[in-house]
C-alpha cells in the first residue's frame, strides 16, 4: 500500500519552534501588560495631584502663616522596627496628615 500524503499542515508534525515563539510572545505580552498598568496608575496619580494641588497650596500657605513652618516631622517606627520621620502639615487645620 502506498502512503497517502495529506496536503497542508495536517500531514506534518508541529514544529517546536512555533511553541517557542508562542512562549516568547507570552513573556513579552506580560511585560507589555505590566507596563500599561503602571502607565495607567501614573496617569491617575498625576491627574489627582494636578487636581488637588490648589488645595495643597492653600493648606501650605495657611500653615506657613500660622506657624512659620510648612511641615512638621514626627518620629515613628516602621516595618522591621526601622525608624523614620513622618511629614504632616503644620498647624491644626483639616488636611494635616499626609496619610491616606
Amino acid at each position: 500500500m502506498e502512503s497517502i500524503e495529506i496536503p497542508g499542515p495536517l500531514g506534518r508534525r508541529p514544529r517546536r519552534l512555533r511553541a517557542a515563539r508562542v512562549r516568547q510572545f507570552a513573556a513579552v505580552w506580560v511585560l507589555v501588560e505590566e507596563a500599561v498598568r503602571r502607565l495607567i496608575d501614573f496617569c491617575a496619580a498625576l491627574a489627582l495631584l494636578l487636581t488637588l494641588s490648589p488645595l495643597l497650596l492653600i493648606r501650605a500657605v495657611y500653615a506657613k502663616a500660622k506657624t512659620r513652618l510648612i511641615f512638621e516631622r514626627t518620629s515613628a517606627v516602621g516595618r522591621f522596627r526601622i525608624p523614620f520621620e513622618r511629614l504632616s502639615f503644620a498647624g491644626a487645620m483639616p488636611g494635616r496628615p499626609w496619610e491616606s
